[in-house]
């Protein structure tokens, strides 16, 4: 689909659905082939860019070809009111609009087309537009883009478009019909030559309350006539034993693409877009003027947590007045990627420069990316995203905590002493701090506790949450011989105590219980300790201290 299409559609999505989440890596480059199949609006070709499309509102085609069908034999209307007859084309990549193009390779291809006598523009509409885009590759001295001819008692009648050598000539043969007065023909000549191999748009417009049919040629007009005759307008009559379909091609070695017939008439060029993109369009009422916005969004990708932050990297460009602006959103909770409340923060536009590097805090573990594309005023120049990427900064774990020992003077009434030599990070005691594991086999360990009570409060286990330091027998006598060995001692060493309170507060993690190894007589246990300073990223497990618990 190349034309416009309301916003609406492309977010159309089962809000009841669980979201889809996709983990990232430490670096994850957006794929941007896959952005550009999740909104028609968008092609990938050297980078993520605005497909090129004549801006019209769908709903006021009675016929639309935009020849993205993979083969020949699969063509339809989109609209599907007319019924494709004869469909004998090459497809072509080399499209103007979208992926594909009809080509014409041999004067014998053509494509033929029917649909009810109701349907045909000319016998019930007052107004309509005929509009193509061609890319002639040889001039025969008669070639046919368009035609729809029939037959009444030996006479032609109908309308044609064709190509005679490098011009271009509408014919109409005894539609016209004044007061039972058939009008033998009408034609138009457009006098400007046309070259091979480029990609033009025509559009036939005819508007009989205004007694003109019009043709224009890449927007301007190029010829006119009027169908009044004597202050009389004439009645269109396409009726006949013969209902002839739609010809498209015969004797024409070329391209057509995104081939439309509009309800209504085009009365000047400003009524007409043919700009790629969509042109800036000017409301007379407000005094405001709008341009097409196309948006698009990634999946909601899953970070790892072990990090402070993520940069967010993308490249393009975006000159002679389009832009474009990309946005992110984070959360602690998955969401879907069509969420409507979660709101999004701006974080480039790359009309102010070609690269944007973009640091985030990290204040939650699922982010999701969106660009919005807009062309310039004249709808020409479109931006283009060349990259997009999230790069995580994994944070390096503190160093392994060392000197792990059970004091067996201390494990007594029921409760074990432990004992570890405090890691040299200073953000373990800001941010951080230890995580005590506890198993009966080691290497094994069923029990993990980041808390432990300190004089009856139970806190996170920091050096600075535990005034107090217990001490041996031996180590207050030598407390009083050398003070100040036992003050570095307290000042590099942090004790705790474990016991089976403790392991039982620990037993339900986010309402979930967990069978944990309670302290039993005469069993042995083995306890390590890890330190942090983001709990997604623990340092190693110290080697094990073991004891066997006395009560």
């Amino acid at each position: 689909m190349k034309a416009w299409l309301p916003l609406a559609l492309l977010t159309v999505s089962a809000l009841s659905a669980a979201p889809r989440i996709v983990p990232a890596p430490e670096r994850l480059p957006v794929d941007l082939a896959a952005l550009a199949r999740k909104n028609p609006l968008l092609q990938y070709r050297s980078g993520l860019q605005l497909a090129p499309g004549t801006a019209v509102d769908l709903d006021n085609a009675l016929l639309y070809l935009n020849f993205d069908e993979p083969a020949a034999p699969l063509l339809k209307d989109r609209r599907g009111l007319y019924r494709v007859l004869e469909s004998n084309y090459t497809p072509s990549t080399e499209a103007h609009s979208g992926d594909r193009s009809a080509f014409f390779r041999f004067r014998r291809q053509m494509i033929r087309l029917r649909t009810t006598e109701d349907l045909w523009p000319l016998q019930n509409e007052q107004a309509f537009t005929i509009s193509f885009w061609m890319r002639p590759r040889h001039f025969f001295r008669s070639s046919n883009l368009f035609r729809r001819v029939a037959y009444a008692s030996g006479e032609r009648k109908g309308i044609e478009i064709l190509l005679e050598q490098d011009r271009l000539r509408l014919n109409l043969e005894g539609v016209l019909v004044y007061e039972g007065e058939t009008e033998p023909s009408h034609s138009i000549r457009v006098p400007r030559p046309l070259q091979k191999d480029r990609w033009y748009h025509l559009a036939v417009s005819f508007d009989l309350p205004k007694s003109t049919v019009i043709v224009f040629l890449d927007g301007k007009e190029e010829g006119r006539f009027r169908l009044n005759r004597d202050g009389r307008l004439p009645e269109i009559d396409f009726s006949g034993p013969e209902l002839a379909p739609i010809q498209l091609g015969g004797d024409f070695i070329g391209q057509i693409d995104e081939l439309m017939i509009l309800a209504g008439a085009l009365s000047e060029e400003s009524d007409l877009d043919t700009s790629p993109y969509g042109k800036l369009q000017y409301n007379h009422q407000s005094g405001r003027g709008t341009l097409p916005v196309v948006p698009v969004v990634t999946e909601v990708f899953q970070l790892s947590g072990a990090s402070e932050a993520i940069d967010i990297t993308a490249s393009g460009e975006a000159g002679g007045g389009s832009s474009l602006r990309l946005y992110y959103r984070i959360s602690d909770k998955p969401f879907h990627e069509s969420n409507r409340t979660l709101p999004w923060i701006q974080f480039a536009d790359l009309a102010r420069g070609g690269s944007h590097r973009q640091n985030v805090p990290q204040s939650g573990r699922y982010v999701q990316l969106r660009g919005e594309w807009q062309p310039d005023p004249s709808g020409t120049m479109g931006p283009v995203l060349k990259s997009m990427a999230i790069e995580q900064h994994p944070l390096a774990p503190p160093i392994k905590p060392s000197e792990v020992r059970i004091i067996e003077e201390l494990s007594r009434d029921g409760r074990i002493c432990l004992e570890w030599r405090i890691n040299p990070e200073i953000e373990i005691e800001e941010r951080g701090g230890y995580l005590v594991h506890v198993g009966v086999r080691p290497g094994e360990y069923e029990a993990v506790l980041n808390k432990a009570f300190a004089a009856n409060d139970l806190v996170l286990i920091r050096r600075r949450n535990f005034i107090e330091f217990p001490l041996t027998a031996e180590e207050r006598r030598l407390e009083q011989l050398r003070p100040e060995r036992i003050r570095e001692w307290k000042r590099s060493h942090i004790r705790i105590f474990l016991d089976n309170a403790l392991l039982s507060r620990a037993r339900f993690t986010q309402n979930v219980r967990r069978p944990l190894p309670f302290f039993e007589r005469n069993h042995p246990y083995y306890f390590a300790v890890s330190a942090y300073i983001h709990e997604q990223a623990p340092s190693k497990v110290s080697a094990p201290a073991r004891s066997i618990f006395n009560d």
